[in-house]
This record gives C-alpha cells, sequence and structure tokens, in this order.
C-alpha cells in the first residue's frame, strides 16, 4: 500500500487505504496523515471524510471528527450510512445529542427504515434526551428486524432500568453478555449489570 501511494501520490484512494491500514494497526496518527492527504486530493469523498471523523475520534479530537462526519453527511445526504456514522458519533461522545444525534438518526431511519442500527441509534437518542417510551417503541422495532443485535439489546437493557423493571433489564443485559462475550457491549452490559445488583 505504501509503494501504490508512492507510485500515485495525487490519486486519493491509494492514501484512503493506506490510512484505513494504519488506523486497523492502531496507529491513528499515521492514518490522520494519509486520510487528511486523500480528503485534499479529493475532496468531495463522502467516504474519505467519515473515515477522517473516525481516525479524530480515535485521536481523542471530538470537535473534529464532528465537522468531519457532519461533512460527511453534507456530501451525500441522500445516503442513510453517514448520518449513521453521525448519529453513532454523537451518541458515543453523548455530544449534542438533541441538536445532531437525535436528527441524524431520525435522518438515518427515514432513508433506511427497515435498517436495525438505523432504528437502533434513533432509540437510543430518544433514551437519551428523555423520551422513553418512543426509545422503546423503536427499539423493540429494531429488535423485531434483528433479534441478536447486542447493540439494540444493551439500549433496551438501559430503557428498562430506567423505567425500573429490573427483571426486564437483566434479561436484555445477560443476553447482550451471551450474544457478545468479550465484545464491547458486553463489557457495557456487565458493568450495568454490577450495578443493578451492587
Amino acid at each position: 500500500m505504501q509503494a501504490a501511494a508512492a507510485a500515485a501520490p495525487q490519486s486519493a484512494l491509494p492514501h484512503a487505504f493506506l490510512g484505513l491500514h494504519w488506523r486497523s494497526q492502531g496507529d491513528a496518527s499515521k492514518a490522520l496523515a494519509e486520510l487528511e492527504t486523500a480528503a485534499q486530493l479529493n475532496p468531495t469523498d463522502p467516504a474519505i471524510a467519515g473515515e477522517l471523523g473516525a481516525t479524530y475520534e480515535a485521536l481523542g479530537d471530538p470537535q473534529s471528527a464532528l465537522a468531519a462526519y457532519l461533512y460527511a453527511t453534507q456530501l451525500a445526504p441522500q445516503e442513510p450510512g453517514f448520518w449513521l456514522l453521525l448519529a453513532q458519533f454523537s451518541l458515543r461522545q453523548e455530544l449534542q445529542v438533541q441538536t445532531i444525534g437525535l436528527p441524524a438518526a431520525r435522518n438515518a431511519a427515514t432513508l433506511a427504515p427497515n435498517d436495525p442500527a438505523a432504528l437502533d441509534a434513533l432509540g437510543y437518542s430518544y433514551l437519551l434526551v428523555g423520551n422513553a417510551s418512543l426509545a422503546e417503541r423503536i427499539l423493540t422495532r429494531s429488535l423485531a428486524l434483528a433479534p441478536d443485535r447486542p447493540s439494540s439489546l444493551y439500549h433496551l437493557g438501559l430503557l428498562k432500568l430506567k423505567q425500573g423493571d429490573l427483571t426486564s433489564a437483566r434479561q436484555a443485559l445477560q443476553s447482550v453478555i451471551d450474544l457478545d462475550p468479550g465484545g464491547n457491549f458486553a463489557d457495557l452490559a456487565q458493568r450495568a449489570l454490577e450495578r443493578v445488583d451492587s
């Protein structure tokens, strides 16, 4: 990949692929340099903007990440995937959920009404802004489409905790641990269960 980028220094794609490689290797700084080069060479590619967002996030720069994710949605406003990236970033960081995360999730779900990930993001957005009944309806729909989705089950578990339904919360959170052993959501679910049982 380095040879390809060196052989075609004015081509965005080799730099973008090299950036993805470095990020997958845990070197976000090298990834950023390559992706910024790719973005300069092709400033209208929303995928490069989205990858830049993920790289800034990995480097702990949420403001630059937010700007990159927003730019990706501006470049491709009819693509649900970029709205979903923006929504998930806002939700992960709990950053401007009311003004950015919720509208982005709503756009993703409108453009892809049968995408369980988009519905999960929308349901979780409503949970974070305090609309539990709407959150429950949408998370239930997400799980109807993908019953074994750890993220949706985790968010449902959090909702049930908020509602005081500890039996349903434990059931949902234990399902996450069973479905996603060693995964990020399993860790989150385990911590939530420990808080319930402490």
